[in-house]
């Protein structure tokens, strides 16, 4: 049962980081499109700011798993 609820965790925060890659990349565009600037650099912006986060978040997460695989 916990292999099963550790997979699980593992294919929803995949899910999860593409989502918030692909939110920060579109939210980016429409928020420059709104102050006035262009929308590819300001998707370029949500995009690099969305990858940051993923590797941050994305990569504490993993390490925590990572951790737990080699203690089990």
């Amino acid at each position: 049962m916990f292999k099963y609820v550790k997979d699980a965790f593992r294919n929803l925060l995949d899910v999860i980081l593409w989502i918030i890659l692909i939110m920060s990349t579109v939210g980016g565009a429409v928020k420059g499109y709104l102050l006035g600037f262009g929308n590819a650099g300001a998707a370029i912006l949500g995009l690099i700011i969305g990858l940051f986060i993923d590797f941050s978040l994305g990569g504490f997460i993993a390490t925590i798993i990572s951790m737990n695989n080699a203690l089990c």
